[in-house]
């Protein structure tokens, strides 16, 4: 039995010597970039088990951003992995009150004097 039935998508962090996975079980799983490239540890937020959509590691912010089908945006300290936060950005979009959930398709860690996240929804 594997760790997760399918992956969706995959972020390197070349600075951290990490690559995370995220899963269709809402988990985010954390690999060395060792030889044979083992699971160190797996990052999941119990309220949100929705399919993870997209990953951005910004390692000079000191951040791991997870997007969801589900519409929240979760972030992880670096590199500690610790939860920092999380936000139902689906809740936030004017379309969500038709639609429901809106999934995060792509985000991106943007540097300034606080950490800015662009996400892409169905008005973009």
């Amino acid at each position: 039995q594997g760790l997760s039935s399918g992956i969706t998508c995959l972020e390197p962090c070349e600075e951290l010597g990490r690559v995370f996975a995220g899963t269709c079980e809402g988990r985010v799983l954390v690999f060395t970039c060792d030889r044979s490239f083992p699971v160190i540890r797996w990052l999941r937020q119990s309220e949100d088990v929705s399919a993870v959509t997209c990953l951005h590691c910004d390692w000079e912010q000191g951040l791991l951003a997870v997007g969801t089908q589900d519409g929240y945006l979760h972030l992880y300290g670096l590199p500690s992995f610790r939860h920092v936060g999380s936000v139902n950005v689906s809740r936030l979009l004017p379309e969500s009150e038709l639609l429901g959930s809106v999934p995060i398709s792509h985000l991106r860690l943007l540097a300034g004097a606080a950490p800015l996240c662009l996400t892409v929804d169905t008005h973009s």
